[in-house]
């Protein structure tokens, strides 16, 4: 489900035609809203555009982020664009899961989404937490709503930000968190509120997106209580069977070691690659320092030119 630009727009070309076309996805051409009309602004990097207008007085402020000079932000045009909410969608079935980034509307298509929501299991949704846009809604708004609607808070995943200028380290951050993608699930804290087979849904969904192995032990468990199966067992051995399990839950001391590890994979690569290199070449050296050895005999025996 994405948003698409207008045929009319600098944002619609045959190569972006062709993406909408691909299977087995299924794109729908509708800009998620309220329903109701509203102003579209083209930045000059499609991914900035949005249903709301850039804040330039606080982008400006970040390095990499800019309204000047042909930044990401630069506002090329606005378009009158007709919303529909997503509860009004006819293709759409109840979904059991949902990802939202629309760069700061993502509170205004949930707002309109409260039927098609009462199913869903895991939500991932762009979260802003200063505005980037003028008058968006922030993270706090966004958890807010979805708590009360059955939701918690998971985790914060692809935390980005940047560092106030004049300092300038490319797209990184020393300290401002900007964004996030953030995880919501079904509050498993009312297991009863869960079918049995949502139990199964949001263990696939959060295994397998989002290396939850915790929480999916947690519901599986209590899918094994209801209908006498061992799902929790299998599930517990095989994890306990991993030397190393990916995960998606990252701090400062992960980030550091993650960086060693990387770094050291890195040299050992490196290191290997050139003694490759070195082994390949070692007849050549071997050879030529039996020739120094035996430069004597070899100048003495060498025939003469005639």
């Amino acid at each position: 489900m994405i948003r698409r630009p207008p045929r009319s727009t600098p944002l619609y070309s045959s190569a972006a035609s062709d993406v909408y076309k691909r299977q087995p996805y299924n794109y729908l051409p509708y800009f998620l809203g309220n329903g109701a009309m509203a102003t579209f602004y083209v930045t000059r990097y499609p991914g900035c555009s949005s249903l709301f207008e850039p804040n330039y007085d606080l982008i400006n402020l970040y390095s990499t982020l800019s309204s000047r000079n042909k930044g990401n932000f630069e506002i090329l045009d606005t378009i009158n664009v007709e919303t529909i909410r997503l509860d009004d969608i006819r293709e759409i079935e109840k979904p059991d899961y949902v990802k939202i980034d629309v760069q700061g509307a993502e509170l205004v298509i949930l707002e309109n989404s409260i039927n098609t929501l009462s199913d869903v299991l895991v939500i991932e949704t762009e979260v802003e937490f200063v505005p980037i846009y003028k008058n968006q809604p922030l993270f706090a708004d966004i958890q807010q709503f979805l708590i009360e609607r059955g939701f918690m808070l998971h985790k914060l995943i692809d935390v980005g930000g940047r560092t106030l200028r004049p300092m300038d380290v490319g797209i990184k951050s020393i300290s401002q968190m900007l964004w996030a993608d953030a995880i919501f699930v079904r509050d498993y804290t009312n297991l009863q509120l869960f079918e049995d087979v949502q139990l199964l849904k949001a263990s696939l969904i959060l295994n397998d997106v989002y290396k939850s192995y915790d929480v999916v032990l947690y519901l599986l468990t209590e899918y094994d209580k209801r209908n006498g199966t061992s799902f929790h067992r299998k599930y517990s051995d095989a994890i306990s069977n991993h030397e190393s399990l990916d995960r998606l839950y990252m701090n400062l001391k992960e980030q550091l070691q993650c960086f060693i590890d990387h770094r050291r994979e890195v040299v050992i690569r490196r290191t290997m690659y050139e003694l490759k290199k070195a082994k390949a070449r070692a007849h050549i050296l071997e050879g030529l320092k039996v020739a120094v050895e035996n430069i004597d005999c070899l100048l003495y025996t060498s025939p003469s030119p005639r």
